[in-house]
C-alpha cells in the first residue's frame, strides 16, 4: 500500500481550520475598528447638536430676559442688553462664532410694535474628534412677544 498521500490528507483539515481561524480574527478585527468609528460620529453628532441646541436656548434665554427688562427701550438699548445678557452667559467650546457675532453688534434686534424681532445671520457651532472636525452653518431669526416669550422661529 502506498502512503505517500496519507500526510497531506491528514494535513488538510488542520491547514483549512487555520485558514478559517485567522479569517475570523480579521473579521472579528475590522467590525471593532468599524463599530469605534461609528461610536465616535455619533458622539460627535450628539455633542454638535448639543453646541446648537445650547446656542439656540442662550440667544431665547438672553432675548427674553432683555425684553423683560426693557419695554420701552429704542432699538439701541434692546440690543445692548441683549449683549449684555448673552455674554454673561457661560462660553462653552463648540458655541463656534456666536460670541464674536454678538460681541461685534453684527446682529439685528428690534422692537415691531407689539413683538420683537431678533435676527443673527452666519452662525455656526463646531464638534470634533481625533479625526475628524464637523461644522453646522445657520442663521435664528426669533420673534417674542410683548412678555419676552417665543411666538416663532425660523
Amino acid at each position: 500500500m502506498d502512503k505517500k498521500g496519507d500526510l497531506p490528507m491528514l494535513m488538510l483539515p488542520l491547514i483549512a481550520l487555520g485558514v478559517s481561524i485567522i479569517a475570523l480574527l480579521v473579521f472579528n478585527s475590522h467590525d471593532n475598528q468599524t463599530s469605534n468609528e461609528s461610536q465616535a460620529r455619533h458622539m460627535m453628532i450628539s455633542e454638535m447638536e448639543f453646541n446648537y441646541n445650547y446656542v439656540l436656548s442662550s440667544v431665547e434665554n438672553a432675548g427674553s430676559l432683555a425684553i423683560q427688562e426693557c419695554k420701552q427701550c429704542s432699538n439701541e438699548e434692546l440690543k445692548s442688553r441683549f449683549m449684555q445678557h448673552l455674554l454673561e452667559t457661560p462660553q462653552i467650546d463648540g458655541a463656534g462664532n456666536l460670541f464674536v457675532i454678538v460681541g461685534n453688534r453684527l446682529f439685528q434686534f428690534s422692537s415691531l410694535g407689539s413683538s420683537y424681532d431678533l435676527s443673527i445671520p452666519g452662525l455656526f457651532v463646531q464638534a470634533q474628534n481625533k479625526q475628524e472636525t464637523a461644522i453646522r452653518r445657520f442663521d435664528i431669526h426669533i420673534t417674542f412677544d410683548r412678555d419676552g416669550k417665543r411666538t416663532s422661529y425660523q
